[in-house]
């Protein structure tokens, strides 16, 4: 069956795509700055697009479709001068500033799809959650004492073993269900299917033999969690590196849970030595919930000026709580420039675990929830989380989900939002009238709903809990 020829730009109904050509050409060299921007905090990252955006729409006509390219050579381009803006009709002008406003919201997508991509240390915890000390620290929070779920005998030949030649058995499987008329790829029924099948191959020894193996790995894994819940926190610069790249995700549904039952506005300042940064102090904040003004902002962003004479006086104070033997003995081991401080291995991007902290990877900005402000303010500006997106009042699993944060932000949750008079959306329930800017939002969160990208999330978290769910 050979390979569907792909489409040409001017003959695609969706945008998928759009930047293919003289745009992606464009906007390839600023991958690695936009990473760089991301790490250093929001107002890093508004400058660096702002710059982006003035250089695309100076090359690029707003007038163009986006399967035609702009001629070459192309102009040169200088950011410090003050271009001349174009003369247009009223008309004109609304056509250009909204299809500019368009245009500047797919780069911003854009771009933030391939840092995630690129960087896959941006909000990351370990995928082996016997050694997260975020699920430790929750487990001996709540009296959780329970091991990992053993595996049974063919699951454990199906990691260590067959891994192979069950995805060869599914994909035979699979190109039948198509000829039958099957869309869409491999269901997990059909690959847990083709793992039992082919475990039932195995001569009766080898099964016995996969059997004890998955009793002693349960029995290693229990006796290894045990002791992960009586064991002191790590002080090795690596484990506490980890968990400061993953405090925002950590935190974020822990202050939304306190603001959504004490009805109070919740920060959270972090501060001391940084292994990532060599040991040098500096500090992060998270802030849960937005004024009343006209244009709503989370208090960092309020008199950011203050606020950043809040932070220099907090690192003052920080400056007394650290010796220089405490922030060199907090730094990261060197191994030269090409060597990661902190080994990709037994690592995840937290997207694909942590439901509800982004949106939909091409459509969806990966900027911060509407209500959930998180930054690193001041150098060392390391690993900018993303808070977490709420979408129908549960955390949607997908792969970081909308939200994705940063300037295109998601519409939070109705029960997240405040309305004029200070109280939840979710207290006017029983009110007849909302106002339109109530019902702009949950417009905005059906639209999300019925997005057919999460409908596809959905169905893949559904296809791994069901490869996760025992026989």
């Amino acid at each position: 069956m050979g390979k569907r020829q792909r489409l040409k730009k001017e003959q695609r109904k969706n945008m998928k795509g759009w930047a293919e050509g003289a745009r992606a050409e464009l906007l390839d060299k600023h991958v690695l700055g936009y990473a760089d921007a991301l790490e250093r905090g929001y107002m890093a990252e508004d400058e660096f697009l702002r710059l982006v955006f003035v250089e695309y729409h100076f090359i690029i006509d707003w007038r163009l479709a986006d399967h035609e390219d702009p001629p070459r050579p192309w102009p040169a381009f200088d950011p410090k001068i003050a271009y001349v803006p174009e003369v247009l009709s009223d008309e004109d002008a609304k056509k250009k500033s909204a299809a500019r406003e368009k245009t500047n919201e797919r780069i911003k997508r854009w771009l933030r799809y391939r840092v995630r991509k690129l960087n896959k240390k941006r909000l990351r915890l370990r995928r082996d959650h016997l050694n997260d000390p975020y699920t430790i620290l929750l487990a001996q929070l709540v009296g959780i004492t329970k091991p990992p779920k053993a595996r049974q005998a063919y699951q454990e030949w199906m990691v260590e073993d067959g891994k192979n030649s069950v995805a060869m058995k599914t994909k035979e499987r699979w190109d039948e269900a198509v000829i039958n008329g099957a869309t869409g790829g491999p269901r997990a029924g059909i690959r847990m299917g083709a793992a039992r099948d082919l475990f039932a191959e195995l001569t009766e020894a080898e099964r016995a033999g996969w059997k004890d193996r998955a009793k002693e790995t349960a029995e290693a894994n229990k006796h290894e969690y045990q002791n992960a819940l009586k064991a002191p926190p790590s002080k090795d610069p690596r484990e506490r590196q980890l968990c400061i790249s993953g405090l925002p995700a950590f935190a974020a549904p822990i202050l939304k849970g306190i603001h959504e039952r004490t009805g109070l506005n919740v920060v959270l300042l972090v501060g001391g030595p940084i292994p990532s940064e060599g040991g040098e102090i500096g500090t992060m904040n998270l802030a849960y919930g937005k004024n009343q003004e006209p244009m709503p902002v989370p208090w960092p962003k309020w008199k950011e000026q203050e606020f950043k004479g809040i932070l220099t006086h907090y690192r003052d104070f920080l400056s007394t709580v650290y010796s220089e033997g405490d922030r060199k003995a907090a730094a990261l081991p060197s191994l030269g420039d090409d060597a990661p401080l902190i080994q990709d291995e037994g690592l995840y991007m937290l997207e694909e675990d942590f439901p509800g902290l982004t949106e939909n990877l091409d459509d969806v900005s990966d900027s911060l929830d509407d209500d959930i402000s998180s930054s690193d303010d001041e150098a060392p500006r390391k690993k900018r989380k993303q808070g977490p997106k709420p979408s129908d009042g549960n955390w949607k699993k997908r792969a970081v989900v909308k939200d994705d944060d940063a300037p295109a932000k998601t519409k939070a949750n109705d029960s997240n939002k405040e309305n004029d008079s200070g109280t939840s959306i979710g207290s006017t329930k029983g009110k007849q009238h909302l106002s339109a800017y109530e019902r702009q939002r949950l417009e905005n969160i059906e639209n999300i709903r019925n997005d057919p990208r999460m409908k596809e999330l959905n169905e893949e978290i559904r296809q791994l809990q069901e490869e996760r769910r025992p026989p």
